[in-house]
C-alpha cells in the first residue's frame, strides 16, 4: 500500500507546484524578460511556474530563442513589486554538452532527487534535496535533458546533465 500513497502524494504535490500560469503572470514575466533580455524571442506557450529557490513565492520560467542559442529565463516571485530575473543560455541544435540537440524544447518541472548523484557520482555544487526543492528540465526530445536548479551556495541558477 505504501507505493500507492507515495504516488498519490507525488501527484498532489506536482499539482500544487506545477499549477498553470495565469495569463497575467505569463504576460508580466514575458514583459520583464523582454526588457531584461531583449535579444531573445520569449515563448509564451513554454511558461511554467514553480518555486525554484524554495522561498515560498511562485516563480515563472520561460524559454527564449535566438537563431543560435536558447535560454531559460526565470522571473523570481517576491512580495515586492520589483521582480528579479535570472537567465541561463545554451547552444541550440548541436552536440555541445551545454546545449540542446534540437532547435526547440519544452520545460518540465521536476522534484529534485538523487538523480545527479546517480548520473554524475556526485551532487552539483549547491544542489539540495528537500520537500520544497524543484528543478526545471529542458527537454528537446533528442538528447538528455538539461536540468536547471537553484544553487544554494551561489544564489543563482545552475545546471547539470547526465
Amino acid at each position: 500500500m505504501k507505493p500507492f500513497y507515495a504516488l498519490v502524494a507525488a501527484i498532489f504535490m506536482s499539482f500544487l507546484v506545477c499549477q498553470p500560469c495565469s495569463a497575467d503572470q505569463i504576460s508580466d514575466a514575458i514583459k520583464t524578460l523582454q526588457k531584461a533580455y531583449p535579444k531573445f524571442s520569449w515563448q509564451t506557450n513554454s511558461a511554467v511556474t514553480l518555486d525554484i529557490n524554495a522561498d515560498g513565492f511562485k516563480d515563472v520560467a520561460v524559454l527564449g530563442y535566438t537563431d543560435k542559442t536558447a535560454a531559460v529565463g526565470v522571473v523570481l516571485g517576491s512580495s515586492s513589486k520589483s521582480s528579479e530575473t535570472k537567465l541561463l543560455e545554451f547552444m541550440r541544435g548541436g552536440q555541445d554538452q551545454r546545449g540542446m540537440c534540437g532547435k526547440t524544447a519544452k520545460l518540465l518541472v521536476e522534484k529534485q532527487s538523487k538523480a545527479p548523484k546517480e548520473a554524475l557520482d556526485e551532487f552539483p555544487q549547491g544542489y539540495r534535496i528537500c520537500k520544497k526543492c524543484f528543478e526545471i528540465a529542458v527537454d528537446d526530445g533528442l538528447c538528455d535533458p538539461i536540468h536547471i536548479y537553484w544553487n544554494y551556495k551561489t544564489k543563482e541558477l545552475d545546471w547539470w546533465r547526465a
